[in-house]
């Protein structure tokens, strides 16, 4: 998604130096972006980490933060959360 912005920007005839600018904020927000799910809960970031940091801070509270990233473990709700503890 960055890249066809990136390329509009150019051909609108923006000044190299504002198209940097944008590209370097864009990857920052991003890295930022990605790490709240990381600092929070302790699981990997990204957009589809979002759902899951209120039952991986359950999962936290009980020592089993490690859990969290494996893929088995069925973490869409609480109430399943709940049911595998």
């Amino acid at each position: 998604m960055l890249a066809p912005v990136t390329l509009a920007l150019i051909l609108a005839g923006l000044s190299p130096y504002a198209v940097l600018a944008f590209f370097i904020s864009a990857i920052t927000a991003k890295k930022l972006t990605d790490s709240i799910p990381v600092a929070v809960a302790g699981i990997p970031g990204g957009v589809m980490a979002a759902p899951m940091v209120e039952p991986a801070m359950v999962l936290k509270s009980h020592g089993l933060s490690h859990q969290s990233i494996k893929k088995w473990l069925p973490v869409q709700s609480s109430v399943q959360l709940y049911l595998f503890l």
